[in-house]
């Protein structure tokens, strides 16, 4: 479906994500028309899209929309809004354990039911050596 690998797709890597995944980037002052218009339908392009997660490197944990149908910070903003460790990638929570998302707060039973799902949903995310891919629903 995309298209990673071109003369374009590098410069704007380069000059614009950095090593960082399309949905980390925001709109800034200052950016270009181009760059400011790209962000304008970043959104309404991802609301189409999963990301399949392979081996949950660009895969956004909180933001990314990689089970359920949407990202977890909208499936769950209770959580979300508490979580003291955002921006942090599939990858990282199979690696260190969910037990490595910190809390502003203790969860009450509700939370508690909900963040147990989702540690039930990332148990069943096997990792392997290929990227991570969008996935146009």
């Amino acid at each position: 479906m995309e298209n990673t690998e071109g003369l374009w797709q590098d410069m704007l890597r380069n000059k614009y994500l950095k090593k960082k995944t399309l949905t980390q980037i925001k709109h800034k002052n200052g950016d270009s028309h181009f760059w400011s218009s790209l962000m304008e339908i970043k959104e309404l392009f991802l609301r189409f899209c999963d990301k399949k997660v392979e081996n949950g490197e660009s895969t956004l944990f909180w933001e990314d929309s990689w089970w359920g149908g949407k990202p977890i910070k909208e499936s769950a903003p209770d959580l979300y809004n508490i979580t003291l460790t955002k921006n942090v990638t599939v990858a990282e929570i199979k690696r260190r354990g969910l037990g490595s998302i910190k809390f502003r707060r203790d969860l009450n039973a509700v939370k508690q039911r909900k963040w147990a799902n989702i540690g039930r949903a990332l148990d069943n995310v096997s990792l392997t050596n290929e990227k991570d891919r969008l996935i146009w629903r």
